[in-house]
């Protein structure tokens, strides 16, 4: 809790300041990638984004079109609960901020293929995925 803590400290410190956690110019940033439990997370963004509620994004939205095509969306990689795949976002100022991925995780698909047994396939689908993410962070 301390790691998310601290993160969730300076990005609030950087909001306040004017700060978008990015360099304005290239949209280059940072991110916090970790496995937390849905209500956890959304609790503490709100700590961070008072104002701001998680949306989910439409299919249509860019990030699933920057680089690598995903006409359906966010790609499962892998099963756990016969769920969807779903990506919610914050918005300020017409500006996606954050971008939560819901009943998928793309990094599974990036460790190596024994550990998962994911089908190649897969592993494919979330590293474009994944280059649709930065793609879309330093474009926007």
């Amino acid at each position: 809790n301390t790691i998310v803590d601290n993160a969730l400290t300076m990005l609030e410190r950087m909001n306040h300041r004017g700060g978008c956690g990015c360099d304005p110019a290239s949209g280059d940033g940072a991110g916090l990638l970790v496995k937390l439990p849905d209500k956890f997370l959304r609790r503490e963004m709100k700590k961070v984004f008072p104002e701001s509620d998680f949306v989910e994004l439409p299919f249509t939205h860019p990030i699933y079109h920057t680089h690598y095509e995903f006409e359906r969306g966010l790609p499962k990689i892998h099963e756990h609960d016969n769920k969807p795949a779903q990506g919610f976002g914050i918005m300020q100022d017409g500006r996606l901020v954050v971008y939560y991925t819901y009943e998928t995780n793309l990094s599974d698909g990036w460790e190596s293929a024994q550990v998962h047994n994911d089908p190649p396939e897969k592993r494919q689908q979330a590293f474009q995925m994944g280059t649709n993410i930065i793609t879309y962070a330093l474009m926007n």
